[in-house]
């Protein structure tokens, strides 16, 4: 078998929090399991990355992502081990790439524990990669499209062009649009840095719901407020 997938550890992790996700993998790709290094400094979001390298891209939807969305009860029981083995509610990472060369598209699922999100993740994936396919035939060709959960139960989806964030993408119609140049204030968007923005305000709000799960208090209108700025500065990657 050609496929690969690569399930990316911490240092500490005990590999058998994996074994059903391994498994879940093992009709469509040659699994491995390996770890980082140790690291001075430990942080408090330790994601499970998967990489998933699919060699070619015929049939791909019929024979690798359809399978896999199929399994989607499957799939979320070994989220839930996983969880379980490491005492923590760990964020996933997923990224699958088309190919193995240079110009290896991918679409990467940003670091996310929305039980939700998870569930639906290869829906999603399979998704992207039509989209990617018909904006292909139509003289697009994109490099890699991002899912972001932004915590507020929506997903921010972008399409790249090398390094560069291009287009949104709406996974249930298909549609892309491209990012504006401006903001609603008629002052120019960077949309690189503009994103960096959302993803930081993505984090911290991923972090208090974490202390709030853990049972630490946080201010009453924190969470509620990062929620609308998040809504609210997302709304600027979009047209008007």
């Amino acid at each position: 078998m050609d496929n690969r997938v690569e399930l990316q550890l911490q240092f500490g992790d005990d590999e058998a929090i994996v074994d059903e996700l391994t498994n879940f993998f093992t009709p469509v790709a040659t699994p491995h399991v390996w770890k980082e290094e140790e690291k001075a400094v430990k942080a408090w979001d330790t994601a499970i990355v998967i990489v998933l390298t699919i060699v070619g891209d015929w049939a791909t939807q019929r024979y690798v992502l359809n399978p896999l969305a199929d399994r989607a009860e499957e799939w979320i029981k070994g989220i839930f081990s996983a969880w379980g083995k490491s005492k923590s509610k760990r964020s996933f990472n997923i990224i699958v790439k088309f190919g193995q060369d240079a110009d290896t598209f991918e679409v990467q699922v940003s670091d996310t524990s929305d039980q939700e999100v998870l569930k639906q993740v290869w829906g999603y994936i399979g998704q992207a990669h039509q989209v990617a396919q018909r904006l292909l035939k139509q003289g697009t060709s994109l490099d890699k499209i991002r899912i972001l959960p932004n915590g507020t139960q929506g997903l921010l989806v972008i399409g790249y062009e090398g390094n560069q964030p291009k287009y949104t993408i709406n996974l249930e119609d298909g549609s892309t649009l491209l990012i504006p140049a401006s903001s609603p204030t008629d002052e120019p968007l960077d949309p690189k840095g503009h994103l960096w923005l959302v993803e930081q305000l993505i984090r911290r709000l991923a972090y208090l719901k974490m202390l709030v799960e853990k049972g630490y208090s946080v201010p009453g209108d924190e969470i509620p407020r990062l929620e609308r700025e998040i809504e609210d500065e997302t709304a600027k990657l979009k047209p008007r």
